[in-house]
């Protein structure tokens, strides 16, 4: 491979001598995404080409690698969801820019990326990679820079300087490398025809129409990623089902990335008055996740369907089936409403579904979820951090881990917010726990409040522990006496909360030292065990309401 020209050609970047480039000069690289380095709309690298890209991040270092797309990063990527995803694939960080290639603008942000890093890298000494000529060529000519070549005439004591004719004049600026390779042609209508995968008709019909219905005997093959955000007025009404394929190594390389506990997802469903309704049923194929995350319990598993920067969304009259892990994940919105849905996990093998959330909430104002049923096997709600103004009313939980708060306070330097949350008329069966709050205690963890928080009207069938405040999550108890939670807990009601309990202890409110908690008052509980007698037990914590005297006086500690 010759340097010597402003622009070369090869068939993708495993022909690309990169050390070759280093010796002479060039310290940075620009990537563009589609076709160059991935297939069309994925986000992790071709596996044709990955000892190549590996090579090239070693040689140029950390942070002077960067991919500019004209997809991931810019307005097409709402909360820069892709953006996250694809660096999380590649390792290496993806510009975020407002206009597309080629634009001036765009070449502006490319410069002040390179020229904020602690060894700034001049235009001179990139190289540009990509596929495509009228994109990532044009814009590597428009950086190129004329050097003002100058003479000098003397004259006894006198320099005059005078510029040589322009056409001597010697361009600077970035190496152009362009690919001539093409992964996979970018036709969703061929992808469609020769794949049996439905998601781009889907997601085409989404985007033309305002309102979309997939028939009751119909089902959808969804093979590849859905993003549906930004939508504006949409009906979904899905009276058929659809089905996420359970390709394994395709969603845990292409999944959308969530970086909050280290999610990913099939679906990413926002924008302004959205509705998915009709009956019909998404359906996650677990089964095939459930067997493989018993070989592998690092198993990056999808969420079915992330509610993600919505307004006025709602989702209702809907069953899902066999989630790899969550549900529901609801991400920084707003005005949000489910109804009347059904949610089943369910093995047929002696692998049980795991993390299968109904519902978690996260970064999100004014949710509601009501009238539906839960057989799941964690919690059937979550109230995640900064969850605030949320509705959570006649639901029927089976086998999950509760109606839970938190865990909140879990990561260093963070404050978290769970504030006005009311679940009322919950039935709760055979679950781990019934009305709880979670936060994490310890040496670097973080902190937050959770505050005016009520559970009402709570009938429990055989539940470990059906009310709980557990304020040393996952901490023992002397690490929790030295390190004490860095989370408030203050206005809580447990009022009118009766039923029964597997074990003899029907009542934990455990309070880390130095007063975290405030204002927790209990109300007619009517609570029993099997046998024996109740037991109700409290620590670091003064309780208000009619049955505080069923607790002894609290240990403190």
């Amino acid at each position: 491979m010759s340097c010597s020209s402003n622009i070369i050609s090869q068939q993708d970047i495993r022909y690309i001598d990169f050390a070759a480039l280093k010796a002479a000069g060039y310290r940075g690289a620009v990537f563009d995404k589609d076709n160059c380095i991935t297939r069309p709309h994925k986000d992790t690298i071709v596996p044709e080409i990955q000892q190549a890209w590996d090579e090239c991040r070693k040689t140029f270092g950390e942070g002077n690698v960067l991919i500019v797309s004209n997809s991931a990063g810019t307005w097409l990527d709402p909360g820069g969801i892709q953006c996250e995803s694809v660096t999380h694939n590649t390792g290496v960080p993806v510009l975020r820019h407002k206009t597309f290639k080629p634009a001036y603008s765009c070449i502006t942000t490319i410069r002040a990326y390179f020229s904020s890093l602690q060894f700034p890298i001049r235009d001179e000494e990139l190289i540009v990679v990509g596929d495509r000529i009228f994109t990532d060529i044009v814009m590597t000519n428009r950086m190129r820079r004329w050097k003002k070549s100058r003479m000098t005439l003397t004259c006894g004591e006198d320099t005059v300087g005078k510029e040589k004719d322009a056409s001597k004049n010697q361009p600077q600026g970035p190496l152009s490398i362009w690919t001539t390779g093409i992964w996979q042609q970018d036709s969703r209508v061929m992808r469609w025809a020769s794949g049996g995968d439905d998601s781009p008709r889907f997601l085409e019909a989404v985007a033309s129409c305002s309102s979309v219905v997939i028939p009751k005997d119909t089902t959808l093959n969804i093979a590849t990623r859905l993003n549906m955000t930004g939508l504006c007025d949409k009906t979904i009404d899905l009276q058929g089902t659809l089905r996420f394929a359970p390709d394994i190594p395709y969603w845990t390389g292409n999944g959308f990335f969530i970086s909050f506990q280290t999610q990913i997802t099939f679906w990413l469903f926002g924008g302004r008055n959205i509705l998915l309704k009709g009956g019909g049923t998404l359906d996650g194929a677990g089964q095939a996740w459930y067997d493989a995350l018993s070989a592998n319990s690092t198993l990056l598993r999808p969420i079915i369907l992330t509610v993600s920067q919505a307004n006025g969304a709602v989702v209702e009259n809907i069953t899902m089936i066999n989630s790899p892990e969550w549900h529901n994940l609801i991400i920084e919105s707003e005005n949000v409403l489910y109804q009347n849905v059904t949610i089943n996990a369910a093995s047929t093998s002696s692998n049980r579904p795991a993390n299968t959330d109904g519902w978690n909430i996260y970064r999100s104002d004014g949710v509601t979820i009501r009238d539906s049923v839960i057989n799941n096997g964690d919690d059937c709600v979550a109230f995640k951090p900064n969850a605030t103004n949320v509705l959570v009313s006649n639901l029927d939980c089976n086998g999950s881990h509760g109606i839970s708060v938190g865990s909140v306070g879990q990561f260093p330097g963070v404050f978290d917010i769970v504030k006005n949350v009311t679940a009322i008329n919950i039935k709760m069966s055979n679950a781990e726990n019934g009305a709880r709050i979670k936060a994490w205690a310890g040496p670097n963890v973080g902190s937050g409040i959770v505050e005016n928080i009520t559970f009402q009207n709570f009938i429990e069938s055989e539940v470990d522990n059906p009310v709980i405040i557990d304020q040393c999550y996952e901490t023992d108890a002397a690490t929790c006496a030295q390190f004490p939670s860095n989370v408030e807990i203050q206005d809580v009601w447990f009022n009118n909360i009766s039923g029964t309990s597997t074990g003899s202890v029907v009542a934990e409110i455990s309070c880390s030292p130095d007063g975290r908690c405030s204002n927790i008052n209990v109300n007619d509980l009517s609570l029993s065990p099997h046998s024996g007698t109740a037991t109700y037990t409290c620590q670091n914590v003064v309780l208000g309401g009619n049955s505080a005297s069923l607790f002894p006086t609290c240990t403190v500690t």
